[in-house]
Protein backbone atom coordinates (compact mmCIF):
# COMPACT_ATOMS: atom_id res chain seq x y z
CA UNK A 1 0.00 0.00 0.00
CA UNK A 2 1.31 3.39 -0.96
CA UNK A 3 0.21 5.63 1.99
CA UNK A 4 -2.57 7.56 -0.34
CA UNK A 5 -6.18 7.58 0.83
CA UNK A 6 -8.86 6.36 -1.16
CA UNK A 7 -12.61 5.25 -1.12
CA UNK A 8 -13.04 1.49 -0.36
CA UNK A 9 -14.04 -0.94 -2.61
CA UNK A 10 -17.82 -0.93 -3.05
CA UNK A 11 -20.93 -2.03 -5.69
CA UNK A 12 -20.40 -3.53 -8.60
CA UNK A 13 -16.37 -3.07 -9.03
CA UNK A 14 -15.93 -4.87 -5.94
CA UNK A 15 -17.87 -7.87 -6.43
CA UNK A 16 -16.03 -8.04 -9.71
CA UNK A 17 -13.50 -8.17 -7.29
CA UNK A 18 -13.95 -10.58 -5.22
CA UNK A 19 -15.46 -12.85 -7.80
CA UNK A 20 -11.78 -13.05 -9.64
CA UNK A 21 -9.95 -13.51 -6.91
CA UNK A 22 -12.14 -16.58 -5.53
CA UNK A 23 -11.71 -18.20 -8.92
CA UNK A 24 -8.13 -17.60 -8.67
CA UNK A 25 -8.00 -18.78 -5.60
CA UNK A 26 -9.87 -22.36 -7.41
CA UNK A 27 -7.28 -22.06 -10.58
CA UNK A 28 -5.52 -25.67 -10.68
CA UNK A 29 -2.29 -23.57 -10.33
CA UNK A 30 -2.82 -22.88 -6.50
CA UNK A 31 -3.58 -26.68 -5.77
CA UNK A 32 -1.41 -27.26 -2.76
CA UNK A 33 -0.49 -24.06 -1.69
CA UNK A 34 -3.57 -23.26 0.54
CA UNK A 35 -5.15 -20.32 -1.54
CA UNK A 36 -7.00 -17.83 0.46
CA UNK A 37 -9.41 -14.87 -0.33
CA UNK A 38 -9.05 -11.92 2.62
CA UNK A 39 -10.16 -8.30 2.91
CA UNK A 40 -8.53 -5.88 5.17
CA UNK A 41 -10.06 -2.59 5.89
CA UNK A 42 -8.24 0.92 7.52
CA UNK A 43 -10.68 2.54 9.58
CA UNK A 44 -10.04 6.75 9.40
CA UNK A 45 -7.68 6.32 6.23
CA UNK A 46 -10.04 4.97 3.46
CA UNK A 47 -7.91 1.75 2.95
CA UNK A 48 -9.49 -0.99 1.49
CA UNK A 49 -7.50 -3.94 0.59
CA UNK A 50 -8.89 -7.06 -1.10
CA UNK A 51 -6.44 -10.06 -1.63
CA UNK A 52 -5.41 -12.96 -2.18
CA UNK A 53 -2.39 -15.14 -0.14
CA UNK A 54 -0.98 -18.73 -0.83
CA UNK A 55 1.47 -20.45 1.29
CA UNK A 56 4.50 -20.62 -1.09
CA UNK A 57 5.93 -23.36 1.45
CA UNK A 58 8.54 -23.83 4.33
CA UNK A 59 11.54 -21.06 4.42
CA UNK A 60 14.85 -22.11 3.52
CA UNK A 61 16.30 -23.46 6.09
CA UNK A 62 14.40 -21.34 8.55
CA UNK A 63 12.88 -23.54 11.03
CA UNK A 64 8.93 -22.66 11.95
CA UNK A 65 8.71 -20.28 9.23
CA UNK A 66 6.91 -20.57 5.92
CA UNK A 67 7.43 -18.10 2.58
CA UNK A 68 3.95 -16.62 1.57
CA UNK A 69 2.88 -14.34 -1.59
CA UNK A 70 0.27 -11.84 -1.85
CA UNK A 71 -1.73 -10.31 -4.32
CA UNK A 72 -3.42 -6.60 -3.18
CA UNK A 73 -5.81 -4.63 -5.33
CA UNK A 74 -6.43 -1.57 -3.15
CA UNK A 75 -7.49 0.93 -5.97
CA UNK A 76 -10.94 1.13 -7.35
CA UNK A 77 -9.92 3.91 -9.94
CA UNK A 78 -7.63 1.03 -11.60
CA UNK A 79 -8.61 -2.27 -10.54
CA UNK A 80 -7.14 -4.40 -13.30
CA UNK A 81 -3.88 -3.03 -10.91
CA UNK A 82 -2.38 -5.34 -8.25
CA UNK A 83 0.64 -5.38 -6.20
CA UNK A 84 2.79 -9.15 -5.44
CA UNK A 85 4.38 -8.95 -2.30
CA UNK A 86 6.32 -11.92 -0.71
CA UNK A 87 7.52 -12.28 2.57
CA UNK A 88 8.28 -14.53 5.28
CA UNK A 89 6.11 -15.31 8.19
CA UNK A 90 6.07 -17.11 11.31
CA UNK A 91 4.55 -20.49 11.75
CA UNK A 92 3.51 -19.71 15.56
CA UNK A 93 2.02 -16.19 15.27
CA UNK A 94 2.25 -15.20 11.59
CA UNK A 95 4.27 -12.26 12.61
CA UNK A 96 6.40 -11.47 9.42
CA UNK A 97 10.19 -10.67 9.31
CA UNK A 98 10.61 -6.83 8.92
CA UNK A 99 14.40 -7.27 7.37
CA UNK A 100 14.82 -6.55 3.28
CA UNK A 101 16.87 -9.19 3.46
CA UNK A 102 14.58 -12.22 4.01
CA UNK A 103 12.93 -14.21 2.26
CA UNK A 104 15.49 -16.43 0.85
CA UNK A 105 14.33 -18.20 -2.15
CA UNK A 106 15.65 -21.18 -3.35
CA UNK A 107 14.18 -22.60 -6.61
CA UNK A 108 11.26 -24.47 -5.12
CA UNK A 109 10.18 -21.33 -3.67
CA UNK A 110 10.82 -19.16 -6.72
CA UNK A 111 9.33 -21.91 -9.00
CA UNK A 112 6.27 -21.66 -7.34
CA UNK A 113 6.19 -17.78 -6.47
CA UNK A 114 6.94 -17.30 -10.29
CA UNK A 115 5.50 -19.92 -12.54
CA UNK A 116 2.36 -20.56 -10.15
CA UNK A 117 1.48 -17.70 -8.18
CA UNK A 118 2.09 -14.57 -10.76
CA UNK A 119 0.27 -16.05 -13.54
CA UNK A 120 -2.51 -16.85 -11.59
CA UNK A 121 -2.86 -13.09 -10.49
CA UNK A 122 -1.55 -11.52 -13.71
CA UNK A 123 -4.87 -13.67 -14.76
CA UNK A 124 -6.86 -12.44 -12.57
CA UNK A 125 -5.99 -8.86 -12.76
CA UNK A 126 -6.71 -9.32 -16.57
CA UNK A 127 -10.50 -10.15 -16.06
CA UNK A 128 -10.87 -6.64 -14.44
CA UNK A 129 -9.87 -4.60 -16.89
CA UNK A 130 -12.45 -1.27 -17.20
CA UNK A 131 -11.79 -1.45 -21.03
CA UNK A 132 -12.64 -5.18 -21.93
CA UNK A 133 -9.09 -5.82 -23.13
CA UNK A 134 -7.77 -7.79 -20.52
CA UNK A 135 -4.97 -6.07 -20.00
CA UNK A 136 -3.23 -4.61 -16.58
CA UNK A 137 -0.11 -4.47 -14.29
CA UNK A 138 0.75 -6.74 -11.65
CA UNK A 139 3.66 -4.40 -9.71
CA UNK A 140 6.16 -7.02 -8.14
CA UNK A 141 7.27 -6.30 -4.53
CA UNK A 142 10.02 -8.85 -4.29
CA UNK A 143 12.72 -8.34 -1.20
CA UNK A 144 15.56 -10.84 0.07
CA UNK A 145 17.91 -12.79 -1.65
CA UNK A 146 17.64 -15.87 -3.33
CA UNK A 147 20.31 -18.68 -3.16
CA UNK A 148 23.71 -19.86 -5.07
CA UNK A 149 21.42 -21.63 -7.05
CA UNK A 150 18.81 -20.05 -7.58
CA UNK A 151 20.58 -16.86 -8.53
CA UNK A 152 21.92 -18.63 -11.52
CA UNK A 153 17.87 -19.32 -12.38
CA UNK A 154 17.11 -15.68 -12.01
CA UNK A 155 17.25 -15.21 -15.76
CA UNK A 156 15.11 -18.29 -16.22
CA UNK A 157 12.37 -16.31 -13.88
CA UNK A 158 12.72 -13.08 -15.32
CA UNK A 159 12.16 -14.57 -18.66
CA UNK A 160 9.21 -16.56 -17.20
CA UNK A 161 7.98 -13.42 -15.94
CA UNK A 162 8.39 -11.76 -19.81
CA UNK A 163 6.94 -15.30 -21.42
CA UNK A 164 3.52 -15.76 -19.06
CA UNK A 165 0.75 -14.30 -21.35
CA UNK A 166 2.98 -13.51 -23.70
CA UNK A 167 2.41 -9.68 -23.46
CA UNK A 168 -1.13 -10.52 -23.78
CA UNK A 169 -2.06 -9.34 -20.71
CA UNK A 170 0.41 -6.92 -18.72
CA UNK A 171 1.04 -3.55 -19.94
CA UNK A 172 4.73 -3.40 -18.44
CA UNK A 173 6.80 -5.41 -15.95
CA UNK A 174 7.73 -3.59 -12.88
CA UNK A 175 9.39 -4.36 -9.75
CA UNK A 176 9.99 -2.28 -6.39
CA UNK A 177 11.54 -2.99 -3.22
CA UNK A 178 14.30 -4.78 -4.48
CA UNK A 179 18.01 -5.44 -3.44
CA UNK A 180 20.19 -6.97 -5.92
CA UNK A 181 19.15 -8.19 -9.79
CA UNK A 182 18.62 -5.33 -11.64
CA UNK A 183 21.54 -6.10 -13.72
CA UNK A 184 20.26 -9.40 -14.07
CA UNK A 185 16.47 -8.45 -15.20
CA UNK A 186 17.78 -5.61 -17.38
CA UNK A 187 20.05 -8.53 -19.30
CA UNK A 188 16.77 -10.62 -19.65
CA UNK A 189 15.14 -8.05 -21.46
CA UNK A 190 17.59 -6.89 -23.86
CA UNK A 191 17.71 -10.63 -24.84
CA UNK A 192 13.85 -10.77 -24.94
CA UNK A 193 12.70 -8.18 -26.40
CA UNK A 194 11.96 -4.47 -26.16
CA UNK A 195 9.30 -4.35 -23.63
CA UNK A 196 8.01 -2.00 -20.84
CA UNK A 197 10.25 -2.29 -17.68
CA UNK A 198 10.40 -0.32 -14.83
CA UNK A 199 12.64 -1.51 -11.98
CA UNK A 200 12.33 0.96 -8.25
CA UNK A 201 15.09 -0.31 -6.27
CA UNK A 202 14.12 -0.11 -2.22
CA UNK A 203 15.24 3.18 -1.25
CA UNK A 204 16.71 4.57 2.68
CA UNK A 205 13.23 6.11 2.90
CA UNK A 206 10.52 4.57 4.55
CA UNK A 207 7.10 3.78 3.30
CA UNK A 208 4.38 6.09 5.10
CA UNK A 209 1.61 3.07 5.19
CA UNK A 210 2.69 -0.46 6.28
CA UNK A 211 1.68 -3.45 3.94
CA UNK A 212 -0.99 -4.79 6.05
CA UNK A 213 -1.23 -8.89 5.99
CA UNK A 214 -4.20 -11.06 7.07
CA UNK A 215 -4.36 -12.36 10.48
CA UNK A 216 -3.29 -15.86 10.28
CA UNK A 217 -4.79 -17.43 13.21
CA UNK A 218 -8.86 -16.31 14.42
CA UNK A 219 -8.80 -13.37 16.71
CA UNK A 220 -4.95 -12.16 16.22
CA UNK A 221 -5.18 -8.41 14.61
CA UNK A 222 -3.36 -7.88 11.21
CA UNK A 223 0.46 -7.80 11.10
CA UNK A 224 2.16 -4.79 8.93
CA UNK A 225 5.55 -5.17 7.61
CA UNK A 226 7.62 -1.43 5.73
CA UNK A 227 9.20 -1.48 3.18
CA UNK A 228 10.12 1.68 0.92
CA UNK A 229 9.08 4.68 -0.79
CA UNK A 230 9.93 2.22 -4.15
CA UNK A 231 6.57 0.71 -4.15
CA UNK A 232 4.78 4.28 -4.76
CA UNK A 233 7.02 4.89 -7.51
CA UNK A 234 6.18 1.70 -8.93
CA UNK A 235 2.56 1.97 -8.39
CA UNK A 236 2.45 5.40 -9.64
CA UNK A 237 4.93 4.24 -13.09
CA UNK A 238 1.97 1.31 -13.72
CA UNK A 239 -1.39 3.42 -13.12
CA UNK A 240 0.76 5.66 -16.01
CA UNK A 241 0.10 2.81 -18.32
CA UNK A 242 -2.36 1.79 -17.21
CA UNK A 243 -4.10 5.54 -17.73
CA UNK A 244 -2.90 5.50 -21.11
CA UNK A 245 -4.14 2.19 -22.32
CA UNK A 246 -7.99 3.13 -21.16
CA UNK A 247 -7.43 6.68 -22.95
CA UNK A 248 -6.36 4.45 -26.18
CA UNK A 249 -9.41 2.71 -26.10
CA UNK A 250 -11.60 5.46 -25.29
CA UNK A 251 -10.38 7.94 -27.20
CA UNK A 252 -11.50 6.51 -30.78
CA UNK A 253 -15.08 6.37 -29.54
CA UNK A 254 -15.17 9.81 -28.19
CA UNK A 255 -16.48 11.26 -31.26
CA UNK A 256 -19.50 8.61 -32.16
Amino acid sequence: MTGESRPPWAGPAARAVRSALQRAAAAPALAGLRPHVYELGSEGRGHHVLGLGVRLGSAHRRPGWSTHAFLELTDPDHPNLGLITVCDRSDVDGRPVADRRYPLLNTRLDERFVRRFITTARLALAELDPTGRSRSVAVIRNPGRTTFGDALAVPLWVALLLRHCAWRTQLALVIVDFGGFERTARTAVRLLGRHPLHLFPATSTPATTPMRLPATFPGRPPDGLLFSTATAAGLAAARRHLDRHRRAVEEPHAGR
